[in-house]
This record gives C-alpha cells, structure tokens and sequence, in this order.
C-alpha cells in the first residue's frame, strides 16, 4: 500500500469552492430518476455554471431535486407538490410538453438561466435541522429568457415535441 502526503483536513477543505450568488447560465448535465426516502418518484437534476462572469463559479455544479407527483400508499392520497416548480425548469429550457406527461430526455443539454444562491447544509440530529457549517449552491428560480432551450454544441438533444394546436 502506498501512502501519499495529502495535507491536513483544513488544507483540503479550502479547495472545496461554490460559486458566488448570482444569476448564471446553466447546462442540463444530468437528470436521474431516484426516489425520496419515503419511496416518493424523484427526479435529481445536475447543471453546469458556463460562461459566468465570475471565474469562481465556471464549470460548478449545482443539483436540484424534483419530486414528482405520486398516489401515496400509507394515506391514499394523491400528492403533487414540487410540479410548479419543475414545470418552471422546464419553461427555462424553453421545452414544452403535450398532455400532462413529459418526456425529461429532451432537457438533457439544454441551457437556461437562474439564480444561485448559498445555502448551509444541514442535518437532522433526533428531530432538529442542524447547521453543519458547510454551505453549496442551490437555485433559487428559473428564468426563460435568451439562453433559453439552446442546446450545448456537441450535445444531441431530441427534437422538441409540437405545440397542441
């Protein structure tokens, strides 16, 4: 086994940077589909800051999750919360969907803006939410705008669907 010099704790931590609060241009990197810790359809969404003003926040990544609506099996009841947020994502793709269904394929390399901000990482210890001390990026809204439903060159997103007419 091989032992390497990696400095101390505080050494390593300093490396670990977020992006400054700000509106940004992000890329759609990812979109995977999980469950909450209740069993809940989740899906977790992974963006790319590009082209920010500020260096410090080029190429960061910035996670959202969205849950998606389900018929809960310990009450019965039907539980949509978090689609307004969601279809707000998707408006800043400049994607749409027909129905009430959507393909979330068709998000993956698209671009939008939004605004970022920091937020501290917390944990639960018994019932209470704790500070950890630790902050990352989150976003705190989506806006359609110019970048818009731009696609990242290199990047072969589906076509989008066509408008009910």
């Amino acid at each position: 086994m091989s032992i390497y010099e990696i400095g101390t704790y505080e050494e390593c931590k300093d490396e670990v940077t977020i992006a400054p609060s700000g509106t940004y241009d992000l890329l759609v990197e990812d979109i995977e589909e999980t469950r909450t810790s209740k069993g809940r359809p989740m899906l977790v969404a992974t963006f790319r800051i590009i082209k920010p003003q500020d260096p410090k926040a080029h190429n960061k990544l910035v996670k959202d999750n969205f849950p998606m609506p389900w018929l809960n099996p310990e009450t019965g009841q039907r539980e949509t919360t978090g689609r307004f947020r969601f279809t707000n994502f998707v408006l800043a793709c400049g994607a749409s969907w027909e129905g009430n269904r959507i393909d979330t394929s068709i998000l993956r390399g698209r671009r939008f803006k939004g605004i970022v901000d920091q937020e501290e990482i917390k944990t639960r210890d018994g019932e209470a939410l704790v500070g950890t001390g630790e902050f990352r990026n989150v976003i705190r809204r989506y806006i359609p705008g110019k970048a818009a439903g731009e696609v990242a060159p290199g990047v072969k997103a589906p076509p989008r669907p066509k408008a009910a007419g």
